[in-house]
């Protein structure tokens, strides 16, 4: 998998768990992604979206997903304010991968946006209080590509105000988010194990709003994609009840 010790390896993945951490004790995961469109209008030919600048109109779009791990607690914050600010930078470092994480690759055409269960992994007890999301230049391999998604993490293809649709964003840099598990946790007792179903969900309006148009389309993407990881959120939904 392209990069993937690389995007999903950073920060120790062996840790141990301290026994203050706050951090739900999980022995499972079904890993899922979504998207929360507000006001994005999707219809059969694609997105729309009212912008101050007028109405934005997509009509190709995709984006590469290419992993998603747990990162188990080490201390009862978990290092994950420390790590923030070099975010789009960290998605691992580490020499193996936790062994919750997904990483078979996937392409989201972004025209027609939906709820994408992916897959399920069992392991030890184990204490988690982040997750970490990437994306990455499409492979050919991978589920959902096209010739135009390969090789490019982030695309779209569209116009405002009835212009002539061109591409307006892509590029094929990598990008990530930390995602802080603990304030989704809080209904489920730490000293539990569970097994869960954990949501990624990521604001498609947001990042439509902050790409700007008429510029470099790698900017575009890159500005998009910030937005989105920036507004990333979670829900853990427990399987085993």
């Amino acid at each position: 998998m392209f990069g993937l010790l690389t995007l999903l390896a950073c920060a120790p993945t062996a840790a141990v768990v301290a026994e203050d951490a706050a951090g739900p004790t999980l022995v499972g995961v079904t890993w899922a992604l979504d998207w929360r469109l507000g006001a994005v209008q999707v219809h059969e030919g694609g997105l729309t979206l009212t912008r101050d600048d007028g109405v934005l109109s997509v009509s190709e779009g995709s984006l590469g997903d290419v992993g998603l791990s747990l990162i188990p607690c080490e201390t009862s914050d978990s290092g994950l304010a420390r790590l923030n600010p070099i975010r789009a930078a960290y998605a691992g470092h580490g020499a193996t991968l936790d062994s919750s994480t997904w990483s078979e690759g996937l392409v989201e055409q972004l025209t027609t946006p939906e709820t994408r269960v992916l897959g399920a992994a069992a392991f030890e007890p184990t204490r988690y209080c982040g997750a970490h999301y990437a994306v990455a230049p499409a492979g050919a391999g991978w589920e959902g590509a096209s010739e135009e998604a390969t090789g490019k993490t982030f695309r779209l293809v569209g116009g405002l105000d009835g212009a002539a649709h061109t591409p307006l964003a892509e590029t094929s840099y990598a990008h990530g988010a930390l995602i802080d598990l603990l304030p989704a946790a809080e209904g489920l007792h730490p000293g539990q194990a569970h097994d869960l179903r954990i949501t990624v969900t990521r604001d498609l309006e947001a990042a439509l709003q902050a790409m700007p148009l008429g510029g470099d389309p790698h900017d575009a993407a890159w500005l998009a994609l910030g937005q989105m990881m920036d507004t990333v959120s979670v829900s853990l939904t427990p399987t085993d009840e």
